[in-house]
């Protein structure tokens, strides 16, 4: 996992995040095709979750993370430990 601190990033940026880790679930339109009930069905799946300090994102997401702060011109420190990443410090450059 990818923990991102929340604290000091807005929440729409906690948002476009979290829009990272999701994808639309396949299950849900076929079954939206073939006219069956999709009540039980969520149109699109997260993959991300939160604590009341950090904002968890699957390891997969990491190469488009750093693709956005690059973006952004944002210089990202990463720290690993025992397979988990955490996003220690962000600053404008």
């Amino acid at each position: 996992m990818i923990f991102v601190p929340k604290a000091g990033i807005s929440q729409r940026a906690l948002n476009y995040f979290k829009r990272l880790a999701a994808f639309k679930n396949p299950e849900f339109y076929k079954a939206q095709a073939m006219r069956l009930s999709v009540k039980k069905l969520p149109r699109i799946i997260s993959c991300s979750d939160e604590t009341a300090e950090y904002l968890c994102l699957p390891r997969g997401c990491e190469a488009d993370l750093k693709d956005v702060f690059k973006e952004l011109n944002i210089d990202a420190m990463w720290k690993v430990h025992l397979e988990w990443f955490y996003l220690t410090r962000m600053h404008k450059s």
